[in-house]
């Protein structure tokens, strides 16, 4: 993506709806700033919907972070994301680097959800795994000082970093290529009659 040797990414992946992307993509900008100050060779990387321009993502973008379309090459890229919930965290999953998953809705629709559906993990990654092998940062927990310390823990703990590498290996052994979709889908829906 033409960056230096020392650079790290770091990629956020705020999601492909316009209304996602401006609740998500300030708090995680927010949160990347933060780690920046102390991790200064991050390099921000924001993956751009294809379903927006990227004048939609002008008012967002300001010094040093950058805009790409190709997001699968910020997934493989990348040292670390900041993940909107849904799809793209199990294609994450593929490229094997760590991130977090994120998101964020209106409390109405917060508190329906967890009215009719008792689940420990909204991430599918964490769904098919059975625990919680990446964090989450939903709804209240979605603040920039609550993200930035958790993931400068796991950026400064070699171990923990590699675990979370070890652990999206065998996810992605479990879900095979072929037929991933449906069989995440079969996955979730068992978790959920369970709850």
């Amino acid at each position: 993506m033409g960056f230096s040797e020392e650079t790290k990414l770091f990629g956020l992946l705020p999601g492909s709806r316009a209304q996602e992307v401006q609740k998500l993509l300030p708090e995680m900008i927010r949160t990347f700033r933060r780690l920046k100050k102390a991790f200064p060779e991050l390099q921000g990387v924001v993956s751009q919907s294809p379903q927006l321009s990227p004048s939609f993502y002008k008012p967002f973008l300001f010094g040093e972070l950058k805009l790409t379309a190709h997001t699968h090459a910020l997934m493989q890229a990348s040292h670390f994301m900041m993940v909107a919930s849904g799809t793209a965290t199990l294609e994450a999953v593929f490229y094997g680097n760590p991130f977090v998953v994120t998101y964020k809705i209106s409390r109405t629709s917060y508190f329906l959800g967890r009215f009719l559906v008792s689940v420990k993990n909204i991430g599918l990654v964490n769904i098919v795994a059975g625990r919680r092998i990446v964090p989450e940062f939903i709804q209240h927990n979605f603040r920039a000082e609550k993200m930035a310390p958790v993931i400068a823990g796991i950026l400064t703990d070699r171990e923990r970093y590699r675990n979370i590498q070890t652990d999206l290996q065998q996810i992605r052994t479990k879900l095979g290529s072929p037929g991933a979709s449906a069989r995440v889908a079969e996955m979730a829906l068992k978790m959920m009659e369970r709850s």
